[in-house]
């Protein structure tokens, strides 16, 4: 299994956590290829050294977004580094690797992935798990209300179909058609630039924290999903037993790596954290500020159906109007 990871040197440790997790759950071959945005000589030699612990490839490629984009892209709060999976075919092109796995590195490996490494994409060139997004969104990245709009967090990328659809280049046009600026960076220039060339996968694969913090109705509420959208028993489902737990960010819930953390999958990431270089390394202060941390306050005295029906408002209607175009 070829695994890809994206990093710069302020996400080492978390990135390091995940590869542990995925090495403890799969003991088929693996060669990990990290793109390295100015990663420190000594934490590669941490990276490297997992692999070796574990008996498994690792690969470290230093890159410079810069040096494949023809547009200057936004990565607002964002690490620079998310931006090179964009330019996956270019960068392993001298590996001559026909199907690899992009995983964010705030990502957990809790079961064996080979069935997702083995499913079959037919003529998709990624394989992605849908995110309940509304219409509003949707628009912004010029994709019909009724197709699926996808996490970008994990995927699965058929290398041939990826060059023969020329995805790099409809991904540059695409950034350049929005002035390097899109809702959600690079996850909305997916969407946007490659939606004829995207599979959807079990949300098993790819479980991101509002599964975590909120029941079926309230994310139907929340995010107001059009078209394609996974079923309550699968929601559920993913749920008990996800196979890839996606840290992403909230308003109420902190990553685990953050001060005060309550997340529901807390102890997951714990576990593998203990079997690490890292398992002593200080948490880090609390990410949600200003506006987001008054509203986080004032929502928690607030019924929760009102709070989430604020919460749908908020993000399903405003954002999508105040996101760039």
């Amino acid at each position: 299994m070829n695994i890809v990871y994206a990093s710069d040197d302020n996400f080492v440790s978390i990135l390091g956590i995940s590869m542990i997790s995925l090495f403890e759950n799969n003991k088929e071959p693996i060669t990990v290829y990290i793109f390295a945005d100015g990663i420190k000589d000594k934490n590669k030699e941490l990276l490297l050294n997992l692999g070796k612990d574990y008996e498994q490839g690792v690969e470290i490629i230093d890159v410079n977004v810069d040096d494949y984009s023809s547009v200057k892209l936004d990565n607002l709060t964002w690490s620079r580094a998310t931006f090179s999976r964009l330019f996956i075919g270019t960068i392993l092109k001298p590996y001559n690797l026909d199907r690899v796995l992009y995983l964010d590195c705030d990502v957990v490996i809790n079961r064996s992935i080979k069935e997702l490494w083995d499913m079959d994409l037919k003529d998709a060139a990624i394989g992605m798990a849908v995110d309940p997004i509304s219409k509003g969104h949707k628009k912004n990245v010029g994709i019909d209300v009724n197709c699926p709009y996808y996490n970008a967090g994990v995927l699965l990328i058929e290398l041939p179909k990826w060059l023969e659809y020329d995805c790099e280049r409809k991904l540059q046009d695409f950034s350049i058609k929005h002035r390097g600026k899109t809702p959600y960076v690079d996850q909305g220039l997916i969407n946007g630039a490659l939606k004829e060339h995207i599979a959807a996968i079990p949300l098993r694969y790819n479980l991101i924290t509002i599964y975590c913090d909120y029941d079926y109705n309230e994310i139907l509420t929340i995010r107001k999903p059009t078209g394609y959208f996974y079923s309550k028993e699968e929601v559920e489902e993913a749920s008990r037993n996800p196979v890839i737990i996606h840290f992403t960010k909230s308003i109420f819930t902190e990553r685990p790596w953050v001060i005060g953390s309550t997340h529901k999958k807390l102890d997951v990431w714990n576990k593998y954290k203990r079997l690490s270089p890292w398992r002593n390394e200080t948490l880090l202060p609390a990410t949600t500020k200003g506006i987001r941390k008054i509203y986080a306050h004032i929502s928690c005295y607030l019924p929760r159906k009102l709070s989430v029906r604020i919460q749908g408002f908020l993000h399903s209607i405003v954002k999508p109007m105040v996101d760039p175009k």
